[in-house]
């Protein structure tokens, strides 16, 4: 009640005042007084609208222009499994919002999650937001904004036997120059071995001179290259199947092999991470199935 007969008061001041000075009984009958001169200015208190709730919120792209319509998913840690709590799609601005969020208990935790679950060409296999550990209902985080361009490889550009050394090469991110990039191969069937290069910067290669630990000839792996963003968010590239081939290979043995596709769907191993530690086993939190 007091806001409005603020309102009220504003709007009589306002009306009563012309810019001689002199005060117009509006509520007199009778026409206003037209012989001063003077122009009556009327001014109309401005009304804001109430800002629209985010929640927990970010933007998305794909090569820096906003993308619309992309499912994500707000994944919850309750202290001991993970859950997808919800799924929002992005708006035209690009823009995700989760509302209505429960707060975060100690040990719990969000983040959110973009999946190609088909391995859709041109866009990453996944991204990862950093880890939300601290969150109370009501309130706006700006959690983080990213983008789903692919890495793609184009050495090789097959599924192959290769030699070693080899210079694998992939395509940077021209829009996201803040990259940094990691090389990964591994063991698709249950995530061992599996051997990752040290954080590379924004680069566009990496020659792996000799067999890792634990790795054989003859056997098929995936290679993949993962995304780290300066915010903590992390993306994994679409993967590609290699055989690693030795001097003692006879040359009749075929170069590319190419296998039915299904045999290279790697088994989902996690996830998430701070993120490199969640995933390989360095963390307390367990990674996401």
């Amino acid at each position: 009640m007091n806001r409005f007969l603020a309102i009220i008061c504003f709007i009589a001041f306002l009306l009563f005042a012309g810019q001689s000075g002199r005060a117009y009984d509006v509520t007199a009958a009778g026409p206003l007084p037209s012989d001063s001169g003077d122009d009556l200015y009327v001014f109309l208190p401005l009304m804001a609208r109430p800002p629209i709730p985010r929640g927990i919120y970010g933007y998305l792209t794909l090569a820096s222009y906003p993308f619309a319509g992309i499912s994500l998913q707000l994944r919850f840690y309750d202290g001991s499994v993970w859950s997808t709590l919800a799924t929002t799609t992005t708006d035209s601005d690009g823009m995700y919002s989760f509302l209505n969020v429960p707060s975060l208990q100690p040990g719990q935790r969000y983040y959110v999650r973009y999946l190609n679950p088909t391995y859709e060409q041109g866009y990453v296999r996944t991204w990862l937001t950093p880890l939300l550990t601290a969150y109370t209902a009501g309130t706006e985080v700006h959690l983080s904004d990213f983008d789903i361009t692919a890495v793609p490889f184009y050495e090789p550009g097959c599924t192959c036997t290769l030699t070693l050394p080899y210079t694998f090469k992939w395509v940077p991110r021209a829009t996201t120059p803040s990259d940094n990039y990691e090389f990964d191969v591994y063991d698709w069937t249950d995530g061992n071995p599996y051997f990752y290069s040290p954080p590379l910067g924004y680069v566009g290669s990496y020659t792996l001179s000799s067999l890792p630990p634990g790795f054989s000839y003859n056997t098929w792996y995936v290679i993949e290259i993962w995304i780290y963003s300066p915010d903590g968010g992390v993306g994994i590239s679409n993967f590609q199947s290699i055989m690693f081939g030795s001097t003692s290979v006879p040359s009749a043995l075929p170069g590319p092999v190419v296998m039915p596709w299904p045999v290279y769907e790697p088994k989902p191993i996690g996830d998430e991470v701070s993120w490199r530690a969640l995933l390989r086993g360095q963390n307390a939190l367990p990674p996401d199935q």
